[in-house]
């Protein structure tokens, strides 16, 4: 399991805490407040940063403070607005427990050799 954040828009540029947080006009003024951030709240997370188009939010939905859980595979499998960390682990680990990927994997392997015998 991998969790990242995806650095978009700056929702709060000039407001209250973050009067001197300038709204910024290109990726490079973007990538430096992604740095800042990390380094500020001591993120140990990798941090992707999105295009200057903010593309992360037409994929997902432009929900505030958004999580989106997606299999290795590619589907979403939960996307949710503020989302709740422990909520998120325990909905992944349901999903992807090892009893169920073997199922998974032996179902796939039964169609596929019903499939090749139908030929």
């Amino acid at each position: 399991m991998k969790f990242v954040v995806v650095y978009q828009r700056e929702p709060h540029a000039r407001q209250l805490a973050f009067r001197d947080v300038l709204q910024p006009k290109n990726f490079e003024e973007r990538a430096a407040l992604a740095r800042r951030t990390r380094d500020e709240l001591d993120l140990d997370v990798e941090i992707w940063i999105d295009d200057m188009g903010d593309s992360s939010r037409a994929a997902f939905g432009d929900l505030p403070s958004w999580g989106v859980l997606i299999s290795p595979n590619g589907h979403v499998m939960r996307k949710v607005s503020w989302p709740d960390p422990d909520e998120l682990q325990a909905f992944a680990r349901n999903i992807w427990t090892p009893a169920k990927t073997d199922r998974a994997a032996a179902a796939r392997a039964r169609v596929a050799r019903s499939l090749a015998a139908a030929e």
